[in-house]
């Protein structure tokens, strides 16, 4: 009797904590489904908008070519879908396109010549744009 009660209290004890992780892990998730909104509204427009300024730049889509990012054909695809793709695909494919450091060094001057940022600011235009595209920085910088 005693050798059954302690069984059942094991299973009871079990399934309680299979409940306390399940519903941890629901709790994890809809932090991450917030996560995932928050990306969409906030940076789709502007990640599209970077994006198709650096497909249109010839001398960042020959930084791609010559690093073997993309071919030609690859990028004028990407180009051609940019309207139609999701926030979650635009994200990947600004990481795919950036991963390489030349590319980000030529789309960081780029972006200097475009919006007038000062040559010693080249350090933090890369951090951010690797920042951006969730790639681990080299090294930081004061």
């Amino acid at each position: 009797m005693l050798r059954e009660a302690l069984f059942a209290l094991g299973i009871l004890a079990l399934f309680a904590f299979m409940v306390t992780v399940q519903v941890k892990l629901g709790k994890v998730a809809w932090n991450h489904k917030t996560d995932i909104h928050e990306l969409v509204d906030e940076d789709a427009n502007a990640m599209r908008n970077a994006l198709e300024e650096w497909l249109y730049n010839p001398r960042i889509v020959k930084a791609m070519i010559d690093t073997r990012t993309a071919t030609r054909e690859d990028l004028t695809k990407t180009l051609l879908a940019l309207p139609a793709m999701t926030p979650y695909t635009i994200k990947s494919t600004a990481k795919v396109l950036l991963r390489m450091k030349d590319v980000r060094r030529v789309v960081a001057i780029q972006y200097m010549r475009n919006y007038g940022i000062e040559r010693d600011e080249h350090w933090r235009v890369l951090r951010d744009l690797a920042k951006w595209a969730d790639i681990a920085p080299q090294r930081e910088m004061p």
